[in-house]
């Protein structure tokens, strides 16, 4: 059913970003070559800020752009966090336009997405709702299949004379995720988000004030095709642990289902300072408040079993600088943070039991001259987990910083571009702590642990380059792109324990695609 749903809401779109608006092009982001503004380094970040914060859309994308693009990855490498692949395979076929209908700027966006991947374990999970408590898994690798939709829009419209505009933005993303030998996962999961907006355009500032609801589900079920493997007597890799904290595991052989119902609600404020000579200053912050409810279907009066409680406070805050001088000529500069803290209620213990910190902060700037673009970024990173009933803490902070330059070939041949993209980043852990209960953990919890400390805390540098082709007409264009990462780490930090599992030395990352801009 999610399927015939999602194909039906992606034919839907794809009819209606085919019809193409006519709005008048007066910016210099509109007067951008279709090449240049889907595939330039230098327009990500602008563009960046305005998916995050859906009212700038109208003025961080270009009127009358419509993108069709398929591409495939592939990666290879045990240089992956414990509950990653050690190599995976991914189709993917997006399309993305704005236009300006009956007065209304409306954009859009749809993806789908089927990844095959190899040697998994630890986890039967979506990969988007990684620091939640309560998961199964068990030490078997194993193959997982994994296919979503997703589909985002936003609609925005000016009242009395264009000094107040609404907005409306959705997203929505439907998965299915399964593994196809024992222990065999199946997992789906389906995500609501949206975000009404009001705002008011003065002489030197806009603002807008958001409200922000969701909802969301993850159904998990682990079961075995071979009655064998279902006892753990004798194999000891395929039997089904569940996690209910950090570390916190025990083994779990029936009943092995459960759901997770998320519920989100929050609030955002969004500014635009639009004093400054030929640049705009942008100032976002925003509040979101999730609770899931981790719980297994029975025939109680109450319908089911209260597993877990997680609530999640996150704070926001999004600010951006860009000034043009001409289409070819800019500068910008950026300062991104987010601070996110979450606490269990395990009903096993009837107390809190597990908490989560994460705060991030990273700064980027960038520089346009002519076919030539510069862009740095420095973050710093620092999570922080406890578990009450084990005692297992673990506290890192990450600095990390990069550089990408890219230089746009205009004279290779008649109306043809090339880009030439170089990049390079680097890891640093400045500060690390460890504390694993030898006792109150079992070898399941201790796996995922170790290898996640000494993933983490690792040295590592990346490097990476990629190469687009395209043609330079007026519309109708063509483009296609190639990608190159290669990822190292240095020395892993040495445990007085035994270790259940490390990381390995490297992972590579290779993709291909081919685009048609209208």
């Amino acid at each position: 059913m999610y399927r015939r749903l999602a194909f039906f809401v992606a034919s839907m779109f794809l009819c209606a970003v085919s019809v193409q608006g006519q709005g008048v092009i007066g910016s210099l982001l509109d007067s951008l070559p279709d090449a240049v503004y889907w595939q330039d380094v230098a327009k990500k970040s602008p563009k960046s800020m305005a998916m995050r914060n859906r009212v700038w859309i109208p003025a961080e994308t270009k009127d009358d752009a419509s993108l069709l693009a398929l591409s495939q990855e592939w990666a290879e490498g045990s240089l992956q966090p414990a509950q990653g692949a050690d190599g995976y395979r991914q189709f993917q076929v997006l399309t993305e336009g704005k236009t300006i209908w009956h007065n209304m700027d409306v954009w859009g966006r749809f993806s789908y997405n089927r990844a095959k991947e190899d040697s998994t374990a630890l986890r039967h999970q979506t990969r988007w709702n990684d620091d939640a408590p309560y998961y199964y898994g068990s030490l078997k690798k194993n193959q997982y299949n994994r296919e979503t939709y997703k589909l985002d829009a936003v609609m925005q419209r000016s009242f009395i004379e264009g000094r107040l505009p609404l907005t409306l933005s959705i997203d929505y993303r439907l998965g299915t995720h399964y593994s196809n030998s024992d222990p065999r996962g199946d997992v789906k999961d389906m995500n609501l988000m949206m975000e009404l907006s009001a705002g008011h355009k003065l002489s030197v500032l806009d603002y807008h004030v958001t409200g922000i609801w969701g909802y969301g589900a993850e159904r998990v079920q682990v079961g075995y095709k071979n009655d064998k493997y279902s006892g753990g007597t004798g194999y000891p890799e395929y039997v089904n642990w569940y996690m209910n904290g950090f570390g916190n595991d025990e083994e779990r052989s029936a009943s092995i289902y459960y759901k997770d119902i998320i519920r989100r609600k929050g609030a955002a404020l969004n500014v635009l300072l639009k004093s400054f000579p030929l640049s705009k200053l942008y100032v976002n912050a925003r509040y979101i408040k999730e609770e899931q409810s981790f719980r297994r279907d029975n025939t109680s009066p109450q319908t089911y079993e209260s597993l877990n409680d997680y609530t999640k406070n996150i704070g926001e805050l999004d600010v951006l600088w860009k000034k043009e001088m001409n289409k070819n000529t800019g500068m910008y500069f950026s300062l991104w943070g987010e601070m996110v803290k979450g606490e269990d209620y395990n009903y096993s213990l009837l107390r809190n039991n597990y908490i989560y910190k994460r705060n991030q902060t990273k700064v980027e700037g960038g520089l346009s001259y002519k076919q030539a673009n510069f862009d740095v970024f420095l973050a710093l990173n620092d999570t922080w987990k406890a578990d009450g009933r084990t005692g297992n803490q673990m506290d890192i902070v990450q600095v990390q910083y990069g550089l990408t330059t890219s230089y746009r070939f205009r004279e290779i041949a008649t109306n043809y571009l090339l880009l030439v993209e170089l990049g390079f980043k680097a890891r640093q852990a400045v500060k690390s702590s460890l504390l694993l209960s030898g006792v109150n953990t079992g070898d399941f919890g201790k796996t995922i642990i170790h290898r996640d400390y000494l993933y983490h805390t690792a040295p590592m540098q990346e490097w990476g380059t990629r190469w687009v082709w395209a043609t330079v007409r007026e519309k109708h264009n063509w483009s296609i792109n190639g990608q190159l990462n290669y990822q190292v780490r240095g020395n892993l930090k040495t445990l007085t324990e035994k270790l259940l599992g490390e990381p390995g030395k490297s992972f590579l990352y290779t993709s291909v695609g081919v685009s048609y801009m209208f």
